[in-house]
């Protein structure tokens, strides 16, 4: 995953005409199978000899949100939760899935 992040990350900075990319800011939704710290620890690993040798990776953390109609409460749905955990109902609206992976910025010279 943080190859193809880089790869990403080098295209946007060719795009913008940023020759050494500083930070990169990721959003990583807790439903998305990404673990935040073993993207970090991989990222880490993989810039290396890239444009983006010096970044600093961003992860903001995206939990997946439940809202329960029946008691109006707002809860997490991570791990799989589909019910109420407040008054066990069952008539929820999932509002956040959680489960991107977004570049939403980066950030060089």
């Amino acid at each position: 995953m943080a190859i193809i992040l880089l790869e990403m990350v080098e295209g946007e900075a060719e795009k913008a005409g940023i020759a050494r990319v500083t930070s990169v800011k990721v959003r990583v939704g807790a439903s998305s199978g990404v673990v935040p710290d073993a993207l970090g620890f991989a990222f880490e690993a993989a810039k290396d000899d890239t444009m983006a040798s010096s970044a600093k990776l961003l992860i903001d953390e995206i939990p997946a949100r439940g809202f329960c109609r029946e008691c109006s409460k707002d809860f997490s749905t991570f791990p799989f939760r589909y019910t109420c955990p407040v008054c066990f109902g069952l008539d929820i609206e999932i509002r956040e899935t959680g489960d991107e992976l977004t570049l939403m910025s980066i950030e060089g010279e």
